[in-house]
């Protein structure tokens, strides 16, 4: 049988018996196939370690210089100390782009930009509609300041309301006085009536609107004349410029220009 230890084809195999094997089947080497270490491999080296050295009995050839008509050293026309520059191409500060910096990673920095000429011509434009500004200012002042005085007149309002209701009714509220700011000196400080302080509580209300109306008008005012001289401006820039610069420009970016960048001063 195949799997007999017994049986001359196992005999120095050095496989085990197996069974099941078909009859005739036998485990080994090919013929032919010697198994052991490659010639010249000493015994006790370990695969993946250094290679021993070679003799000369194993055929191989040891070299202990270089061919025949070699030199080493430096290549001709290159000084001692050169340093290699790994075949890159050396490039000299004057052909640097401008705004790259050596030493430093990542994009070349945007040069750095003023915004006081922006600021200069913004003025420029102001300056002849100076009488708008300066009520639009003052009525921006009186619409903020407007509900501090409400807020001032609320607390009286209040106080003499709970000294009505304490009193068992709330009729007599209208010949109780109190000044609008306690321990004030001056016009602040002397008694009003209920029915002034409630009117200086309502009319600051009141006039805050009315007032903050007025100002969105002299804006809306101020916004438009600056939108019209900038569309007038840029009119008479064109208007000057010779033929050749219309063939060269499109007829859609100029009056995109004129159109649609100039609304821009609205967001402004």
């Amino acid at each position: 049988m195949a799997g007999d230890p017994t049986d001359p084809g196992n005999a120095g195999s050095g496989q085990e018996p197996v069974e099941g094997l078909p009859p005739g089947v036998k485990l080994g080497p090919p013929p032919g196939l010697k198994l052991g270490r490659p010639p010249g491999i000493p015994a006790g080296a370990v695969q993946g370690g250094p290679m021993p050295p070679m003799s000369e009995e194993s055929g191989a050839k040891v070299v202990s210089g270089p061919p025949p008509g070699m030199k080493l050293g430096r290549p001709p026309g290159i000084p001692a100390g050169a340093v290699q520059s790994g075949g890159k191409e050396e490039i000299s500060l004057e052909d640097l782009p401008p705004g790259v910096v050596l030493g430093e990673v990542g994009p070349p920095k945007a040069p750095a930009m003023s915004a006081a000429p922006y600021i200069g011509r913004s003025l420029g434009m102001v300056k002849g509609h100076l009488r708008i500004v300066i009520t639009s200012v003052c009525l921006a002042f009186v619409v903020t300041s407007l509900p501090f005085v409400a807020s001032a007149a609320f607390g009286p309002l209040m106080q003499m309301l709970g000294v009505a209701a304490a009193g068992g009714s709330l009729a007599g509220v209208w010949q109780q006085s109190s000044p609008l700011v306690q321990n004030g000196k001056g016009p602040l400080g002397e008694p009003i009536t209920f029915l002034g302080i409630l009117m200086i509580w309502a009319g600051a209300l009141v006039l805050s609107q009315i007032l903050g109306f007025v100002r969105s008008y002299f804006d809306a005012q101020l916004e438009w004349r600056l939108l019209t001289e900038v569309r007038q401006r840029a009119h008479d820039h064109l208007q000057s410029l010779s033929l050749d610069f219309f063939t060269g420009e499109r007829s859609g970016s100029l009056m995109q220009r004129v159109l649609m960048e100039a609304s821009s001063i609205q967001r402004w």
